[in-house]
């Protein structure tokens, strides 16, 4: 009797599991569900999307949509019109966080109407050197007609990454495979598979580069950017395309409701050499760089608009809102119109 007891327990034990799992993942197909990622073979940035893959986000904002046919968070699907502007950017870009139609990409391709069309290949954690060792891969699979952007929230670039790059033997984001990649595809599996890599980031010290000195940008940064900025430079004059980098600061909001503005984590106040070199680099290598600082500020000033975060996340901490994308499309639109070349 006692054993039939047992064995009932633990079927009721297993069942209870199996419903409490099922009620999680329906839970998490809404709240927090985001697509699979895979080793993007073309090399155009490390990994991409399950391609077609409808996406959720309520944890950062509350936004869904879904992946189009390359695998990027884009409004048309891949051959449904010819690149005039092609999007490099960081999870900032992939606008995950906002619906689609929100975008950057999405914001500018209706500013521009038919002048130019933008398509975004944004990752998460892809950044200025990701995008240099990725960029001739890019420029041939997608071959954009006029522009090229590259999205970027710090200009603070360790010199070991920085020469990695240029190298080509900067290491690839590994993305799931196997097992992994097979249980990413369960809702409630990938939200704990995220939580454990955020973990992991959280434990992971920061490296920060320079010298103990940040108002003073070292030689060894400046011949490591400038490197970046050359190569830039060479492959967009190859395929004949224009290369502009925007910096996209975050701003802190304080008690008094001021606020100041961050180089991610870093006061902008405190890397002025640093910063000061980058513009001037970009200069040298014919790279149009443009600053959103006063764009953020000239809005936030306005609206008290904070171009980063949500309603349900720290104020002004995370990724760009829809607020942000607008004023960041904006601003390229005019720039673009400012200084389009006759194609």
């Amino acid at each position: 009797m006692k054993f039939r007891q047992i064995i009932l327990w633990m079927m009721k034990a297993f069942v209870a599991v199996v419903i409490s799992f099922a009620i999680m993942c329906g839970f998490s197909f809404f709240y927090d569900n985001v697509p699979a990622h895979f080793d993007n073979l073309n090399n155009s940035t490390d990994y991409k999307y399950e391609s077609n893959k409808f996406y959720s986000k309520a944890t950062e904002g509350i936004a869904f949509g879904h992946t189009n046919n390359d695998g990027f968070n884009n409004e048309l699907d891949l051959g449904e019109k010819d690149i005039d502007i092609l999007l490099m950017g960081s999870s900032q870009e992939e606008a995950f966080n906002v619906k689609t139609s929100e975008s950057t990409a999405a914001q500018l391709n209706r500013l521009f109407g038919n002048n130019y069309y933008t398509y975004s290949i944004a990752h998460s954690s892809q950044t200025l050197p990701y995008f240099v060792r990725n960029l001739e891969s890019a420029l041939k699979t997608y071959k954009p007609k006029s522009y090229v952007l590259f999205e970027v929230q710090s200009i603070l670039i360790t010199p070991e990454i920085a020469q990695n790059a240029l190298n080509n033997t900067l290491e690839r984001l590994s993305s799931a495979k196997g097992i992994a990649a097979d249980l990413q595809k369960v809702p409630y599996l990938k939200v704990l598979y995220h939580q454990f890599n955020d973990y992991k980031a959280l434990k992971a010290t920061p490296t920060v580069a320079g010298s103990d000195n940040t108002n003073t940008a070292t030689d060894e940064y400046t011949q490591n950017i400038d490197g970046l900025m050359q190569k830039i430079e060479e492959l967009c004059a190859k395929y004949n395309v224009t290369p502009i980098i925007y910096y996209q600061p975050h701003l802190s909001l304080n008690n008094d409701k001021t606020v100041n503005v961050l180089n991610i984590d870093t006061p902008l106040n405190e890397i002025s050499g640093f910063y000061n070199s980058y513009v001037s680099l970009c200069q040298k290598h014919n790279i149009i760089f443009v600053d959103m600082t006063d764009d953020f500020l000239k809005n936030y000033n306005e609206k008290q608009i904070l171009p980063h975060g949500y309603c349900n996340t720290k104020v002004g901490v995370g990724h760009l809102n829809a607020e942000g994308h607008r004023i960041i499309a904006e601003r390229l639109y005019a720039t673009i119109e400012e200084k389009a070349v006759t194609r």
